[in-house]
């Protein structure tokens, strides 16, 4: 029996939703258009068991025409926080969801199991939203690719250690992949499928 909605409780979302979400969407693209450059949101809101950065990149990107899947438990406030304020069709399989909101990455599937798209259809893929313990530009991960002139190094903290082996298997079937969006307090970094990366050796 589902829980109803106590919406006294419920944390409010953008105060101007309409210059809060172009605000964030402006700062999305910056960060797809540069995949590893961290980029500092202007605007948040807090909710419990989300940081700022994934409560502002959600408000943004979710509503009633993308399915979400989330690790999130049900009865969960900040679940309650996503229904009311995105009105996102909550998944049950994270294969088939548009976009995926992972709070706690160390439990999260391998990115196979996420939707890939298919040679004709590569955009129907899943999109991650991956809220992280530490994001920072420095020496972890060093990436390639589109929007990035020569390299640059990202260190990403908390995701399991099938995360890096998976992307890899996930980036060798280009087009298809998912494209990612790192979420720590207030920042963010992105991953697009077309990035490449090699771990860097400390010496």
């Amino acid at each position: 029996m589902q829980t109803a909605m106590n919406l006294n409780e419920i944390a409010e979302g953008f105060g101007n939703p309409s210059l809060g979400t172009q605000k964030v969407f402006r700062q999305v693209l910056e960060a797809m258009a540069h995949p590893g450059r961290i980029i500092e949101l202007d605007e948040w809101v807090p909710v419990e068991g989300l940081d700022e950065a994934t409560t502002a990149v959600a408000l943004t990107l979710l509503d009633y025409e993308t399915s979400l899947w989330t690790d999130l438990p049900k009865g969960a406030s900040a679940l309650q926080w996503l229904t009311f304020h995105c009105g996102s069709p909550m998944g049950t399989s994270a294969s088939e969801a548009d976009f995926a909101l992972i709070t706690r990455p160390e439990a999260m599937p391998r990115l196979e199991g996420f939707c890939l798209g298919s040679e004709g259809t590569p955009h129907d893929s899943t999109t991650l939203i991956l809220q992280v313990e530490q994001l920072e530009a420095r020496r972890g991960r060093r990436l390639t690719g589109p929007g990035i002139k020569g390299s640059c190094d990202l260190d990403v903290q908390g995701v399991p250690g099938h995360f890096w082996s998976s992307r890899k298997d996930a980036r060798a079937l280009f087009p298809m992949g998912v494209d990612i969006l790192f979420a720590c307090n207030n920042r963010i970094a992105a991953m697009p499928r077309t990035t490449d990366w090699e771990e860097l050796v400390c010496m």
